[in-house]
């Protein structure tokens, strides 16, 4: 959990100044983690971290993709839905 909070804190200092890169590892580390990871706790960590991605700047369009991508692709995980309904 550390590990995250780490990364989290990185990208937060870092995401005015490289956007686009800062977008692509959490799109890289959602997708891992989607990929290998079921479960609430974990849908709870991908939705904060989807939270944070938003917040990056000049990102809403990749978001709003990235959003659909994640709906249409894990539409039968009701739990992971329902944590990213509204994001």
């Amino acid at each position: 959990m550390r590990k995250n909070h780490i990364f989290h804190v990185v990208v937060k200092e870092i995401r005015k100044i490289y956007p686009g890169e800062c977008f692509d590892l959490y799109k890289k580390k959602i997708n891992a983690f989607l990929e290998t990871t079921k479960g609430r706790d974990a849908y709870r960590q991908v939705a904060y971290s989807l939270k944070l991605m938003k917040e990056i700047p000049n990102s809403a369009d990749r978001f709003s993709r990235y959003i659909n991508h994640i709906s249409t692709k894990y539409k039968r995980r009701y739990a992971l839905m329902d944590e990213i309904k509204g994001l």
